[in-house]
């Protein structure tokens, strides 16, 4: 098809035809004019690939035994540096542009050292990692992400930590679907045999924590915010699963009491579950106490309460004890439960941590949090 052919048809039909380009002939096309570029633009960012840790096979020999491209402590290469600047281009880009995010579907990233010497590159790395970020932070429609971290991290240096309500998608394959009003519980978690999750529930990130405890030796601040469940029937949470993350939290927050500062803890409702249920048309059986809340009581309470906290200088505790959902059917008086939560939590906390501790205590969250959503084959269900 000829140009002026093209450039007659629809933007539609445009965008059909122009799908087959290769990205360096798309990046030709938005020369052209600027009604092209529009129709162009889109096409050009909906799969970003700029990563080196997917290369296929072992084709690196380190040491004197092949590796493969995802391990960390491999040689860097030249096609590493090559990519390194193709992401510095593309996070200039995004940051001056910040409405291409939008266009971005897939992203698969490596996080790079960046390719000069060594105290150059210790200079230029805080600036790196801050404009990649600010790039990422624009891309609000991304379905399928594929990001590693090819530097080594050091843990023993790691001085604060901030984990902002980190989600997970799920993954449902083998040609299963979970029906929007499916149980997650009807839908086992299973594995390849590479260890590789074949269904993996989406929700609140488990496992992180594992890597590094015993770690962080040097851990200063500390500070766990989530999406907790409020209802023992929300087809979107799997107790076990719940149970296994806020276990993790505990053994995680008593590796760090000894060299700790601050800590907050913060947990709230999905900001839908306070309208209306996503998964539910029916009152749910009336229930006494949310379950984000036995759990901090049964994992994070004794910690807090019977750990050894020599350097502690600043506490946080926001969420438990909150309201319910509209849907919940509450089978106590609530003035009876929030004794119960004074008694168990509160005014423990108050008799164990004295000043110098300043200790900041508040019932409900005011944040709004988010739940993972379903996916299947990188669409949300």
């Amino acid at each position: 098809m000829t140009a002026p052919r093209l450039f007659a048809l629809a933007p539609e039909l445009q965008g059909e035809v122009l799908q087959y380009c290769r990205p360096k002939d798309l990046l030709a096309m938005c020369m052209v004019s600027r009604s092209i570029k529009a129709v162009v633009l889109p096409l050009l960012y909906r799969t970003v690939d700029l990563s080196v840790h997917n290369i296929p096979g072992e084709t690196f020999v380190d040491q004197g035994f092949s590796v493969k491209a995802d391990y960390p402590e491999r040689h860097r290469i030249e096609h590493d540096a090559v990519i390194f600047r193709k992401q510095e281009r593309f996070a200039i880009t995004l940051i001056k542009h910040p409405e291409y995010g939008s266009f971005v579907r897939s992203l698969t990233w490596t996080f790079l050292d960046a390719p000069c010497s060594e105290n150059l590159a210790r200079e230029r790395e805080v600036w790196e990692d801050q404009a990649a970020w600010r790039a990422l932070e624009t891309l609000n429609r991304v379905y399928k992400i594929d990001i590693a971290i090819l530097h080594s991290v050091d843990a023993s240096r790691l001085d604060s930590l901030e984990l902002d309500n980190v989600v997970d998608f799920g993954q449902v394959g083998e040609g299963k679907l979970i029906p929007s009003n499916g149980y997650l519980k009807d839908y086992p978690e299973s594995f390849h045999a590479n260890g590789r999750p074949r269904i993996k529930h989406p929700g609140p990130m488990r496992g992180h924590l594992r890597a590094l405890e015993q770690r962080c030796t040097a851990l200063r601040h500390l500070c766990l915010r989530s999406v907790g469940q409020h209802s023992y029937t929300e087809a979107d949470w799997y107790a076990p699963n719940d149970e296994e993350r806020y276990c993790e939290w505990a053994s995680f927050l008593r590796a760090v009491q000894p060299t700790l500062e601050t800590f907050i803890f913060e947990q709230g409702c999905e900001a839908s579950s306070l309208v209306v249920s996503r998964c539910q048309t029916r009152l749910s059986p009336p229930q006494s106490e949310r379950p984000m809340d036995v759990r901090f009581i049964k994992y994070i309470s004794p910690v807090l309460l019977n750990g050894n906290w020599p350097r502690l200088r600043k506490i946080s505790v926001i969420g438990i004890g909150g309201r319910f959902g509209p849907r919940v059917k509450v089978s106590r008086d609530e003035s009876d439960r929030a004794k119960e939560i004074n008694d168990r939590v509160y005014a423990p906390l108050l008799s164990a941590f004295h000043p110098p501790v300043e200790i900041n205590i508040e019932k409900d969250s005011q944040r709004s949090f988010f739940l993972g959503a379903r996916v299947f084959d990188g669409e949300e269900l």
